[in-house]
């Protein structure tokens, strides 16, 4: 179970990120940083990438927020429509 006092920034499983100098960039102590990897095919992540499309498109592209909370409150009214009238489980 993670953390979440002590967040860790995740990254992709790509080649990049496993090269020798960002090893020893990490292996050095007074670097206060820990990384999380995520596997190269993360079909959860794919999920929030969809998710986060469909809130774009839908709703933050043409959206006026007058502040914060009437942002929230949009993105949760939004949520609780989406949830009950265009979400269907795979058969």
């Amino acid at each position: 179970m993670p953390d979440w006092h002590d967040p860790q920034p995740p990254l992709p499983g790509h080649h990049s990120c496993r090269s020798v100098i960002v090893a020893e960039f990490l292996s050095d102590e007074s670097h206060h940083i820990r990384l999380a990897y995520l596997p190269k095919h993360s079909s959860w992540l794919n999920q929030l990438e969809v998710v986060f499309g469909i809130v774009t498109r839908k709703l933050l592209r043409r959206g006026c927020f007058t502040s914060i909370e009437d942002l929230e409150s949009q993105l949760r009214a939004f949520f609780n429509e989406f949830n009950t009238t265009q979400t269907q489980p795979f058969d």
